[in-house]
């Protein structure tokens, strides 16, 4: 496996996090929210982003998979793109990601204390769980492109 291959594969896997990164961006905040929208306009622009979401997913997933199944069988590629220093920024950016969360409901908490606003429990719950996840796939984004 030649350099420019390496590099050509680095770059598909980057597109697609990205790709992986866009589809749970639309589709987590439809399964937050759609309970807590009566209004039939909210609930099918929900219903477009969780369908649109669940799809550009689905084959960014479908796509990663084929190329961790390419890593898996060439050796030079699995050592070229699973090394150390991108596992050290999946380590960073889920550090990131976790500490993101916790300051956000920090934040959420303490707005919800100042300002004596009693805050329904589970739309807190997938929001916090949501800027987790996003947050964590974003700087995991950042620091690759940056770093590559």
């Amino acid at each position: 496996m030649d350099a420019q291959e390496i590099e050509r594969m680095a770059r598909k896997r980057w597109r697609l996090l990205l790709w992986t990164t866009v589809g749970i961006a639309l589709w987590w905040p439809s399964l937050a929210f759609s309970s807590e929208w009566d209004n039939s306009v909210a609930r099918i622009v929900l219903g477009f982003m969780m369908f649109a979401g669940w799809w550009i997913w689905l084959i960014a997933f479908i796509q990663l998979m084929k190329l961790w199944r390419k890593m898996a069988k060439d050796p030079k590629l699995k050592e070229a793109l699973a090394n150390e220093k991108y596992k050290a920024n999946v380590r960073k950016s889920f550090v990131f990601g976790f500490w993101f969360m916790i300051g956000t409901a920090l934040v959420v908490g303490c707005l919800a204390r100042i300002l004596h606003v009693a805050v329904p429990v589970a739309p807190v719950c997938y929001g916090l769980a949501y800027v987790g996840i996003i947050s964590a796939l974003v700087s995991n984004l950042i620091i690759n492109r940056i770093r590559q």
